[in-house]
């Protein structure tokens, strides 16, 4: 094959590969554009105001906490007791971590910015101080926080840390 011939066989060759990738492209793009059109891939805790009101005089119990690989958790039917937290009016809260009681004061604001302030714990010992530690570990570093129906989620920036659901108040004595 001379080679005249064989350098216009190869541009036919390029001219209709890029054709066919030039297609391809299209199709993709037209697609990516329809999609983005018919989906809402906004993140609706962004833009809709946490409501404070929402988390007074209520109660949680932990159903998911971070790293917790092997540490115990009181079991209400087994031990009579169960881990909680309770938000008040005034913006404390106060609860059981596992062994000990617990308390602190929340700073809430409209934007979904959690942070707990000046947690406190009593200091008994008991079988579920791993448990407690991490607890209040995911507790104090907790920057958000996402309130949806009976489900209380706390979070460092998007990571779940905690996850609650919510329980009767306790009674006080």
């Amino acid at each position: 094959m001379p080679c005249g011939e064989f350098k216009k066989s190869f541009e036919h060759f390029n001219r209709e590969k890029v054709k066919k990738n030039m297609r391809i492209l299209c199709i993709l793009s037209i697609a990516a554009m329809l999609f983005g059109c018919c989906c809402d891939v906004s993140n609706n805790a962004a833009t809709t105001p946490f409501n404070k009101a929402s988390l007074e005089e209520t109660a949680w119990t932990p159903t998911y906490l971070i790293n917790r690989e092997g540490a115990q958790m009181p079991d209400a039917k087994r031990d009579g007791q169960v881990v909680f937290i309770d938000f008040h009016k005034d913006g404390n809260f106060n609860g059981m971590s596992g062994d000990n009681l617990f308390g602190g004061k929340a700073e809430v604001s409209e934007n979904g910015d959690f942070k707990a302030q000046n947690v406190y714990s009593t200091r008994r010992m008991g079988p579920y101080s791993e448990y407690e530690m991490k607890f209040l570990d995911a507790l104090n570093k907790a920057n958000k926080i996402e309130l949806k129906s009976d489900n209380l989620k706390l979070m460092l920036d998007n990571r779940v840390l905690l996850e609650f659901k919510r329980m009767p108040k306790p009674v006080r004595n």
